[in-house]
């Protein structure tokens, strides 16, 4: 009896580790492809005070606070439409891009495009790169979870409503 129990708590102990492992791959896929800041990076013109859209209600609420939300809020808030678009397979595979030093250096020009909203840092090559990458299963599955408005408006709602 004492070791048919011990047999379901180690069943139950595995069985949680194993979900968390497997979320740790979408997690680790938000970091990877700088989910949060890229979320952030789209805000950031909407904030400048020469743009209109920074008298609007909502930006009046998030734009003093943009920098402070932290990563965790905005990445729990996208994490259950990422697991609905991506498999673990395909998030390995983007994580295994993303994390290259070309991956790496894509990031960093889109993230300087979508703040600046200047369109000058990604040369013919790195497009040339993003359109392969796009055509792949998981550069189609980020795609379809980027464009998810049901996505977009609950990382937004996660971020008006942090408070600092």
């Amino acid at each position: 009896m004492l070791i048919s129990r011990w047999l379901v708590v180690l069943s139950v102990v595995f069985a949680i580790a194993a979900e968390a492992r497997a979320d740790d791959i979408w997690h680790t896929t938000l970091k990877t492809i700088q989910f949060a800041a890229t979320a952030k990076a789209s805000f950031k013109a909407g904030c400048d005070p020469a743009n209109p859209i920074s008298r609007t209600p909502s930006s009046l609420v998030l734009c003093p606070k943009l920098d402070a939300i932290p990563d965790s809020v905005i990445e729990e808030a996208a994490l259950p439409y990422l697991k609905q678009h991506i498999s673990e397979k395909n998030a390995q595979d983007a994580i295994a891009f993303w994390s290259s030093d070309r991956g790496k250096a894509l990031t960093k020009k889109i993230l300087l495009e979508i703040e600046q909203g200047v369109y000058k840092h990604l040369d013919a090559d790195d497009l040339r790169v993003l359109a392969s990458v796009n055509r792949t299963r998981y550069g189609r599955a980020l795609k379809a979870f980027a464009a998810d408005t049901q996505q977009n408006r609950a990382v937004a709602r996660a971020m008006l409503s942090y408070e600092p």
